[in-house]
């Protein structure tokens, strides 16, 4: 069977010896004491340091499991991408301090490496693909599954890479280029190796799962930091005005389309009972995000969903949505003005549609709205002055306009509007590409949902379709295309749509091409 070939494939089939209960034993005792030295090493070089421990123990971990199984460890780089988070916040937490998306030598509890430019999260996808290499080059009979769209992919991260080159050799700085390209990168990796990896059906839920119980968990964690203040952001001295990272309430938007896909075409169970039972923490750690960019995202993505669906779904969808709206015009109209608990998400909405108000505080606000204005202008500048080859990346763009606070290192060089930052870097040429690459997915992957029979891929395939333009519209206000977290996510669902069109193929031709 196809299916059961495919599952194989992610093992590494050892020699008949490594199998045997004997070798078993030895291999099991030397891998203890190793571990063991290993660790006893990791305690003196720190200093006893528990965190180095801790995640020398998680490393041994990772490394052992994608050994055995490819799909695994994908499972683990995966959920780990969710767990961890690429910039500390203001309310610290462990998964912050780690640094799993830091340079290897930039990391303070780890002993000082200058040539660690790698971070732990490349060095682990770099391990994936080298076991996947192994695993292809022992076994010789895989076919590696194509990517779509592949004329437009290729065409957009070439002129990627020309803009890096353009930006490089007219003065630009190498470490900010590579800050700046670093996640479009990883999107591209994502898009071509996740359909080599995920195979079966089987490996499609799994991989689903870990992506439930990554997000369930950062939505766990905003729940429980707004739960602590009572359900109120008053007392919170917050800078940034959020009790999650940024692109979380991102995340949690794909959730929500998934559970609505999953209701309405009457698939896997399992996975909508549990999105119905995790569905009070999601909403809470949606609404702890506190990110106006995200609400705006998720009225276009559910419209976006509406469009797709068939006829007899778009009607069931738009029955209830008349209702909700109904009841929701209702609670906006009491609390438009109130800035108690109850109001907070009617604040969210009121700062999102008029600039103003907000559970942040009005002038906060107000103030991060002209910030963006400030930089809108500036970028415009930039555009008119170098229209067709752009500035390239590693370089600053143009500031003829002094925008005061909400300052950060690369201030200067990633904008909040990451949509007209892709033209001010790249050019015309390059903005057309990277409309024409994500333009050609989307048509693509709605026509290849309009092909598919079986419910569950059906859902999954409109999750990965509208969490493009989810995405894209975030990156309109906030400087999510150049966040590691969105962009493997991203690539992650966008490399697993040529997987749903295998999957749904009818089981007689993939007998065939097998």
């Amino acid at each position: 069977m196809v299916s059961t070939d495919r599952l194989a494939f992610t093992r590494i089939s050892l020699p008949r010896f490594f199998t045997s209960s004997g070798a078993k034993k030895v291999m099991r005792a030397a891998l203890i004491c190793g571990a063991s030295l290993l660790l006893s090493a990791v305690l003196l070089l720190t200093n006893g340091g528990l965190v180095a421990s801790i995640a020398f123990l998680g490393l041994i971990t990772v490394v052992l499991v994608t050994l055995y199984r490819v799909d695994w460890g994908f499972y683990v780089f995966i959920f780990m991408v969710f767990f961890f988070d690429q910039y500390s916040t203001e309310f610290g937490s462990f998964t912050a301090e780690v640094g799993y998306f830091s340079n290897v030598n930039a990391i303070s509890y780890l002993p000082t490496i200058k040539e660690g430019v790698l971070t732990p999260m490349e060095l682990q996808l770099a391990l994936l693909f080298f076991v996947w290499v192994v695993v292809v080059a022992v076994r010789k009979n895989i076919q590696l599954t194509p990517v779509a769209p592949k004329l437009t992919a290729t065409m957009f991260f070439l002129a990627l890479i020309g803009s890096l080159v353009h930006g490089l050799v007219s003065g630009g700085d190498l470490v900010v280029s590579l800050w700046e390209t670093r996640a479009l990168f990883y999107l591209g990796i994502m898009f071509i190796f996740v359909p080599q990896v995920i195979q079966t059906r089987e490996q499609l839920q799994n991989l689903i799962w870990f992506c439930i119980a990554g997000i369930a968990f950062k939505a766990f964690q905003g729940a429980e930091r707004y739960a602590a203040l009572g359900f109120t952001f008053g007392s919170w001295p917050h800078i940034y005005g959020t009790l999650t990272n940024h692109e979380d309430p991102v995340f949690i938007i794909t959730l929500f389309i998934l559970l609505i896909g999953l209701s309405l075409f009457g698939s896997q169970a399992r996975q909508r009972r549990a999105l119905l039972m995790l569905l009070p923490i999601l909403i809470l750690g949606y609404v702890a995000g506190q990110r106006r960019a995200a609400y705006a995202s998720f009225m276009v993505t559910l419209f976006a969903f509406i469009i797709l669906i068939p006829r007899r779904e778009r009607q069931i969808i738009l029955k209830v949505l008349i209702v909700f709206l109904a009841v929701f015009g209702l609670y906006l109209a009491a609390f438009w003005n109130s800035s108690g608990r109850a109001g907070a998400i009617a604040q969210q909405v009121k700062s999102t549609v008029t600039g103003e108000g907000g559970i942040r505080g009005e002038y906060k606000d107000h103030t991060s709205t002209l910030y963006r204005e400030y930089e809108n202008y500036n970028l415009a500048y930039t555009f008119r002055a170098v229209p067709l080859e752009g500035v390239g990346f590693g370089k600053a763009y143009y500031r003829p306009l002094f925008a005061w606070g909400e300052k950060f290192p690369l201030s200067d060089y990633l904008p909040h509007n990451q949509i007209l930052w892709v033209f001010v870097k790249m050019g015309v040429v390059g903005g057309f590409l990277f409309w024409l690459f994500f333009n050609s997915f989307v048509f693509r992957g709605a026509m290849i949902f309009s092909r598919l029979a079986d419910p569950y891929l059906k859902a999954v395939c409109a999750v990965c379709i509208v969490a493009v333009i989810n995405q894209l519209v975030v990156s309109y206000v906030d400087m999510q295309l150049a966040w590691y977290r969105n962009m493997v996510y991203l690539g992650m669902l966008m490399g697993l749509v040529p997987v749903l069109e295998r999957l749904g193929r009818p089981q007689t031709s993939a007998s065939q091409s097998s």
